[in-house]
């Protein structure tokens, strides 16, 4: 192999590793946000719970001396303390879902020389490959959300007496982004796959060359 085609070989494999590596780093940061804000709500969730079950805990036991006001206060001091005391915890006991896509891509970091970069670069790709249904689903379950959104949003509203019309303009926006969204992943997942084989076959290239 001459020095000027083993030096065009190497720069296109850097770059579809570099194309690779960016995207699995988008994905990973897609799905840890996707996790934190999962945890987000849970604490919510339950600050409201303890938010609500001490305001209106004054209908069932006796409070001498306290107003409706101070009841609520409390309550909401309750609610959040309760709420960031849940994140943390849920944090700490919930175990690391992508730690092996998080690990791969630390090694690609510290990966130097093209041998090993290679072997890191396809230890990579098979992490993203067995987290990609994860992407998929989440980015439905975001769909989900902008219909449960859209729901909410017409429904506080109230612009018209139309029966169900809040149902209906929720699931339409839930089937749109529903649309978008998985025309999006597998546009993003034709790209990877396409990278894929690149890598592949410049990877049996540079080995060939050897």
């Amino acid at each position: 192999m001459s020095s000027g085609h083993d030096s065009e070989l190497r720069e296109s494999i850097k770059n579809t590793m570099s194309e690779i590596f960016g995207f699995s780093q988008k994905w990973y940061e897609y799905l840890e946000t996707q996790d934190r804000n999962e945890r987000i709500s849970y604490a919510i969730l339950i600050g409201l719970m303890i938010l609500f079950l001490t305001f209106f805990s004054r209908y069932f036991i006796e409070i001498v001396g306290y107003s409706q006001l101070q009841v609520f206060l409390a309550g909401l001091l309750l609610g959040v303390t309760g709420g960031v005391a849940s994140y943390f915890i849920i944090e700490r006991v919930q175990k690391p879902r992508f730690s092996e896509l998080s690990d791969a891509l630390a090694e690609m970091r510290r990966a130097k020389e093209n041998q090993n970069l290679l072997e890191k670069t396809l230890h990579l790709i098979d992490r993203m490959t067995e987290c990609l249904p994860e992407v998929k689903k989440r980015r439905r379950e975001d769909s989900f959300m902008y219909g449960v959104a859209a729901f909410i949003l017409v429904s506080f509203l109230r612009t018209t007496t139309f029966p169900g019309l809040n149902v209906l303009i929720g699931v339409l926006v839930w089937l749109y982004f529903r649309y978008e969204a998985t025309k999006d992943y597998e546009r993003e997942v034709s790209r990877f796959e396409e990278w894929r084989r690149r890598f592949e076959q410049q990877k049996r290239d540079f080995v060939e060359g050897l």
